[in-house]
């Protein structure tokens, strides 16, 4: 993804004008009920969700993934 920026921002030669906005959503992990079927497939891959996009936030940002895992 910052390869794919980069590449446009080099493409678009008129950097004096270039403006990125981005807005990153934290949501909070469901806290209702624990028994039903869906609650336990949501908390049995919450962990591998919550680690994926950890990963994600620092592809794109560049920050170090021991940072975003505090």
């Amino acid at each position: 993804m910052r390869q794919a920026l980069y590449s446009m921002v080099r493409k678009m030669g008129d950097k004096q004008n270039f403006y990125l906005e981005a807005r990153y959503v934290l949501q909070h992990p469901w806290q209702g009920d624990k028994k039903s079927a869906a609650a336990v497939s949501y908390r049995e891959n919450l962990s591998d969700r919550q680690e994926q996009e950890a990963q994600r936030l620092a592809n794109l940002t560049a920050w170090h993934i021991e940072d975003i895992r505090k």
